[in-house]
């Protein structure tokens, strides 16, 4: 699977890239090498202000099932980027069985 990161103007480092890779294998086990891209974008939607305003975008490209994006936002990134990232999982999932 290819992941990109879309961090625009957040900074990031390599264990947020790890924590992406770590977390995608467990959302998309079941999927195998059916999962040919996931794109995570960062966003804080806030600037400086604060807030639970760290958005994360992420769009997947599934094999027999298209592109799946969702979108969750959270107190900070690694949060925003696990949910976002489980509900793209779940997402997939449930575009598979309805396709059974």
């Amino acid at each position: 699977m290819q992941i990109t990161l879309n961090d625009g103007n957040v900074r990031t480092s390599p264990a947020m890239l790890d924590f992406i890779r770590t977390q995608a294998s467990r959302a998309f086990a079941a999927f195998g090498d059916r999962i040919h891209s996931l794109t995570v974008s960062l966003v804080d939607e806030n600037g400086p202000r604060g807030g639970d305003d760290k958005s994360c975008r992420v769009s997947a490209n599934v094999s027999g099932l298209g592109f799946i994006s969702v979108r969750a936002t959270g107190p900070d990134y690694y949060a925003s980027m696990r949910d976002a990232i489980r509900k793209a999982g779940r997402a997939a999932s449930h575009r598979l069985q309805r396709r059974r």
